[in-house]
């Protein structure tokens, strides 16, 4: 491919619609061409998105108002977001050493600041669906007869499996896009660590439980 071309191919990328269908290619862009505050620019958008959409059947409202919870989501998000992918990318970025991932930190976290991406797309629908009928978003049991927004609801239901769904293959790409080695591989890379989590949470738990039960 000559670089006219090249050119040509990364115009036609932009990450916000690219990444459904091309994340490696989008992945590769955002490494190349872009700078660290734009990924960065991604981590606060979906830190925010994410923070609201984390909300739903909670019991914060109505302890909270609704402007209370967007304000708070509005100020915590970004730092959530930022911590989140800090984190991640830390534990990715180790761990993919071990199957011979080349990539550094920092293209780890560029790599990464752009999974939240279709979170952001389901922000609007959650937060339609939060402002218009906040007793169905927030609580799991509804009133018979209180039907208000079921269409938004169902349809923010929806697409929250879809996209969270496809948010993982999105991260499986990346991380064997910016490791530079094989899908199977960027799967152990991001379910080894998710299993070692796992077993110290339950042995953390299982201690407190017995510590509780010996008293």
């Amino acid at each position: 491919m000559n670089s006219i071309d090249e050119m040509k191919e990364k115009d036609q990328i932009q990450p916000f619609f690219s990444i459904w269908l091309n994340p490696k290619k989008t992945a590769r862009f955002v490494l190349e061409e872009k700078s660290i505050g734009y990924a960065i620019m991604f981590v606060i958008l979906s830190g925010i998105a994410g923070t609201i959409i984390g909300t739903s059947d909670t019991e914060i409202y109505p302890i909270m108002p609704i402007w209370g919870i967007i304000l708070l989501c509005t100020l915590l998000g970004p730092f959530l977001g930022l911590l989140s992918v800090s984190v991640s990318s830390l534990v990715v970025w180790l761990f993919g050493k071990l199957f011979g991932g080349q990539a550094t930190y920092k293209e780890m976290f560029k790599g990464l600041s752009i999974v939240g991406i279709p979170g952001i797309w389901l922000f609007p629908f959650m937060f339609i669906w939060m402002a218009f009928s906040p007793v169905t978003y927030f609580k799991t049991d509804i009133v018979p007869g209180d039907v208000s927004f079921t269409i938004i609801a169902v349809v923010a239901s929806i697409a929250s499996i879809i996209i969270g769904v496809w948010s993982i293959v999105i991260n499986v790409a990346i991380v064997s896009e910016v490791h530079r080695f094989s899908i199977w591989r960027a799967v152990l890379t991001i379910l080894i660590p998710g299993i070692i989590f796992i077993f110290i949470l339950i042995a953390i738990i299982g201690t407190i439980v017995g510590l509780i039960l010996s008293i």
